[in-house]
């Protein structure tokens, strides 16, 4: 964090926020991919 200048951790994560990208769609997309990836998907109904 001493790295790259940040006070506090609260300060870290708002920097990673939708809020502050400069692609908020990008973001939005990643985010969702990552909670499919997340999900226990057995394969069943298909």
């Amino acid at each position: 964090m001493t790295e790259h200048d940040y006070e506090s951790v609260e300060q870290l994560k708002g920097s990673f926020s939708q809020r502050h990208s400069p692609n908020p769609g990008a973001w939005e997309r990643a985010n969702y991919l990552e909670v499919l990836r997340e999900y226990p998907f057995d394969g069943g109904g298909l």
